[in-house]
């Protein structure tokens, strides 16, 4: 936002004390708008699954498997969290389009877009920035194929995949992707 002072960005964070971390951080910043509540498919209350590490905490509970790190995903506490919907968020604040859409939602990533359907459909989101799971870390994630296959219906491509993470025994656990999207058939 510092770099691009001519960019509007809007950031969703419920853990509260992260919450004030991030309205300290950006108070600065006139063109950030900082919402303390998660983003999910449907608006309403519902319970946050806060972990040992905070940044792993997730609307979706964790789940053990047995990889390195099942103690960072460890419940440590439960919270009700306001949820909002990309699509209600945006008419709320008359965004009318997205040039990046940045997630790094603890395996909720998949139900986010599907919050999004206005905005997909109507091709208003240019690029795609998400946290992707391999790895059933959490109860009803949505991994990468799901994302992958969703976005495709949607006409997005993937451009890259970035800062793979792999558990103890090689397997890929999490990333980075970007998915950009389809240019408008003639």
């Amino acid at each position: 936002a510092k770099r691009y002072p001519s960019a509007r960005v809007h950031a969703y964070e419920p853990l509260p004390e992260n919450f004030r971390k991030l309205e300290r951080a950006t108070a600065s910043l006139s063109n950030v708008v900082v919402h303390e509540c998660a983003v999910s498919r449907t608006e309403e209350t519902m319970p946050f699954y806060v972990t040992a590490l905070a940044d792993a905490s997730s609307l979706l509970k964790s789940r053990a498997t047995g990889a390195t790190y099942d103690k960072y995903v460890e419940p440590a506490g439960r919270i009700d969290v306001q949820v909002v919907t990309l699509d209600d968020e945006c008419s709320r604040n008359n965004i009318e389009r997205i040039d990046i859409l940045k997630m790094d939602a603890q395996g909720n990533e998949l139900n986010i877009l599907n919050g999004a359907h206005k905005l997909l459909d109507s091709r208003s989101i240019k690029l795609i920035y998400t946290e992707v799971n391999f790895a059933r870390i959490y109860e009803n994630i949505g991994l990468y194929h799901e994302i992958a296959a969703f976005l495709d219906t949607k006409g997005y491509d993937l451009h890259n995949l970035y800062n793979l993470i792999r558990n103890q025994r090689g397997e890929l656990a999490w990333g980075d992707a970007i998915f950009v999207r389809r240019a408008a058939s003639c």
